[in-house]
């Protein structure tokens, strides 16, 4: 009889630990994805002011960017086999602007290309970065 209600002692306390290990595991990653959502928003408003458009082209790429991370974390999430994911995402980073591309020159789309693709040069950084020390001279 002891080992018995020891036993079931032993299994509510387990219970209880792992609600609460889980309750923490939701916290973190509801943590981790507002600052991965941070992260995005920084780098898309910090692409977005090296490009040479006017207002609403930058909003309408601002928009774009952020619907192709949403689209790419849901393919991320869903898809468990990495050769399916991986041809996804390719063909999603390839077809997700080009209805903007009548709207803006080469010049631009080849930066948000490379941009999407992570083949960005920081180049553009350097060269305000160094403008901004000049004139401060």
């Amino acid at each position: 009889m002891r080992l018995l209600f020891f036993l079931l002692f032993l299994s509510v306390f387990n219970f209880n630990n792992a609600s609460a290990q889980s309750d923490d595991a939701k916290k973190q990653m509801e943590k981790m994805e507002k600052e991965i959502q941070k992260k995005q928003d920084d780098y898309a408003n910090e692409f977005i002011s090296t490009l040479d458009v006017d207002d609403f082209q930058k909003e309408i790429i601002k928009q774009k960017m952020h619907a192709l991370f949403e689209a790419k974390r849901l393919i991320y999430k869903t898809e468990p086999k990495q050769f399916k994911r991986d041809q996804l995402v390719e063909q999603l980073d390839t077809t997700h602007f080009l209805d903007i591309k009548e709207m803006i020159t080469e010049d631009t789309m080849t930066k948000i290309m490379e941009s999407v693709k992570g083949t960005a040069s920081k180049k553009d950084k350097k060269k305000k970065k160094k403008k901004k020390n000049k004139q401060n001279d």
